[in-house]
């Protein structure tokens, strides 16, 4: 009795797992697009500037990086499924690029995915992926600010990226500084450049009201003669002072990233959840 119970269990298992197999599926889409709006989220401004930045960051570090959206999961019930199997069967992290990250964005129920594979899962490490790169594009996604969601996680891609091109190493939780995003370091040449111009009008109106003023030769044409009287003049070694910084040769363990396998039988890491 407890046997054919069991086995009637496992067959309505097996049933249900054959019936969500074929009902799961993800879209298909053609080139390997970098922005997929399948939802309508954007407007064609934003659309075209949001494509452009992912363009520009994948050409430069030779890895896909994309955000997709959907209204539903098309039968799938993981969100992280749906990434990975998005990713795998529409070939992105392929060809002339060495991984990729996705974001995909489900509007139905407000689920999100952050999917990466290949070179991409060791440059977003757990804790670069979760405390940075999700820590930044997340409060513009529950504002329903799709576009300062996905420049902000295109931007946050491209730091960490070269963070790891400029080090050698990706950004963890030891790392001792922090990842520079493209548009802030623009910001911060602005900032320097306005500085510099508008320090040089008051200096040089102080300036042209010295014109008594002369550089001299020597330290003794600023002498009165009846006051300094200079017999002798040696040059005395008196010390020296070296500042010397330690070079960094190995890293120590921790951290890293932590890989799971997609249906498709690929290394994937990411990150998923409500917003």
């Amino acid at each position: 009795m407890k046997k054919g119970i069991l086995a009637l269990l496992s067959l309505i298992a097996v049933s249900v797992l054959l019936v969500c197999s074929v009902s799961a599926e993800v879209p298909h889409v053609e080139g390997r697009p970098l922005l997929y709006d399948e939802a309508g989220l954007l407007s064609s401004a934003d659309a075209a500037a949001v494509e452009t930045i992912l363009k520009s960051i994948s050409s430069q570090y030779g890895v896909d990086v994309g955000v997709m959206t959907f209204e539903t999961m098309y039968g799938y019930y993981d969100i992280e499924a749906f990434a990975d199997d998005f990713y795998d069967q529409n070939g992105y992290g392929t060809g002339d690029k060495t991984g990729g990250i996705l974001l995909i964005q489900v509007t139905g129920d407000r689920d999100w995915a952050v999917t990466a594979a290949g070179s991409c899962n060791r440059t977003f490490t757990d804790y670069g992926r979760e405390e940075y790169l999700v820590n930044n594009f997340l409060p513009y996604l529950r504002e329903d600010n799709y576009s300062g969601a996905y420049k902000e996680f295109a931007n946050s891609c491209a730091a960490l990226l070269q963070y790891e091109k400029d080090n050698g190493f990706p950004y963890d939780y030891d790392s001792d500084k922090e990842p520079v995003k493209p548009f802030s370091l623009m910001r911060v040449l602005g900032s320097v450049v306005a500085g510099l111009l508008g320090g040089l009008v008051p200096v040089s109106s102080m300036k042209s009201q010295l014109k008594s003023v002369r550089s001299q030769p020597s330290a003794r044409s600023y002498a009165r003669d009846d006051t300094v009287q200079i017999t002798q003049a040696n040059d005395f070694f008196i010390g020296r002072h070296v500042s010397r910084t330690p070079r960094e040769t190995e890293r120590s363990g921790g951290g890293g990233t932590t890989t799971h396998m997609s249906s498709g039988g690929v290394s994937h890491s990411g990150s998923h959840g409500k917003y």
